[in-house]
Parts: structure tokens; C-alpha cells; sequence
């Protein structure tokens, strides 16, 4: 739902945004593909194989909740080195 997803990008900046699509789409390859297929080359990267890769509002709400915990751990560390 991009309604709901714009509401929830309001105050991001352009490079937050960008983050966040890195991420989700991230997220989609590791849902979608089998890295160890992959890796032991057992199924090529066919033109048919990525057209599998769709990401999900479910890929981008996930991407955000990383993001929104990697940010908290980050002003946790920011005060803490602030007290010091």
C-alpha cells in the first residue's frame, strides 16, 4: 500500500529513502532466492528466475523496522559517548 508506506517515510530524507529501497529489495532476494543454489551455481541467474523477484510491502515494512532499530542503537551509542 504506497499510501500508507508514504505516511510512514514522512521526515525521511532522499538518502533514507534510498537506504530503505536497498534494503527491502535486499530483503526480496534473500526471500527469493536460495543463496546456496546460487553459490553452488546449481540454478543460473536466468532472465525468467529474476523476474520472480517482486519486492513486497512486507520486504519494505521489514527494511523499515531494521532500519528504525539500527537508528535507536545508533542515538543509544551517540548518548552514551555524549555522558562520557
Amino acid at each position: 500500500d504506497l499510501d500508507r508506506l508514504a505516511d510512514e517515510l514522512e521526515g525521511m530524507t532522499g538518502a533514507d529513502i534510498a537506504y530503505l529501497a536497498r534494503e527491502a529489495a535486499h530483503s526480496c532476494l534473500h526471500r527469493t532466492l536460495d543463496m546456496d543454489e546460487l553459490l553452488n551455481q546449481q540454478h543460473p541467474l536466468t532472465d525468467e528466475y529474476l523476474k520472480k523477484l517482486q519486492v513486497s510491502s512486507t520486504d519494505f515494512d521489514q527494511a523499515l523496522s531494521l532500519i528504525r532499530q539500527r537508528a535507536q542503537a545508533l542515538g543509544r551509542r551517540v548518548e552514551e559517548s555524549e555522558r562520557r
